[in-house]
């Protein structure tokens, strides 16, 4: 059974670095757009940089999910290498009890934020902002779906490194 989950993970963050690289592409291609026809042509066009902002949302949000599943996440571990094995255990537990608390708080506030986006339209694009909302929704519930698991490993492996990667 255990299996079955670790290959659709696998087979997720695949899909969820394809996505990321289209996105950074799509990004580097609207904004190239934006720049040679506002100084070259100097006639911009309209749409460009709301695209791109849709993007840089969710490139962002799919990239803080990939973080949290490869146990990539930003954080200062100076302290960590000091501190006994026993103690670092307990707190990386802490600390995933932590962000699941903020994820499923994010998930609920993202969720309220893509409803009430649903009736506003982005300028100059055919996108409500329900479109930019939604990556917050998918990316917290991702990284809470992600993190969990982890919490769950770690705790059903007693004799586990404290911090648990995976590829």
């Amino acid at each position: 059974m255990m299996w079955i989950l670790e290959r659709s993970l696998a087979w997720l963050d695949k899909i969820l670095r394809w996505y990321i690289i289209l996105l950074m592409a799509a990004l580097v291609v609207l904004t190239f757009i934006q720049v040679v026809a506002r100084y070259v042509m100097s006639s911009p066009f309209t749409g460009t940089d709301q695209l791109a902002r849709i993007c840089l949302a969710w490139v962002t949000f799919m990239g803080a999910a990939v973080a949290a599943r490869r146990n990539t996440n930003i954080r200062i571990d100076s302290i960590d290498r000091l501190l006994p094995d026993a103690v670092r255990k307990t707190m990386f537990l802490i600390f995933d009890i932590m962000l699941l608390i903020l994820l499923s708080v994010l998930t609920l506030k993202a969720y309220e934020l893509t409803q009430m986006g649903s009736s506003q339209d982005i300028i100059a694009t055919p996108f409500s902002y329900a479109v930019m909302y939604a990556s917050i929704l998918v990316g917290s519930m991702l990284m809470l779906l992600f993190i969990l698991i982890r919490l769950l490993h770690r705790l059903n492996t007693p004799g586990s490194s404290p911090q648990v990667k995976v590829n």
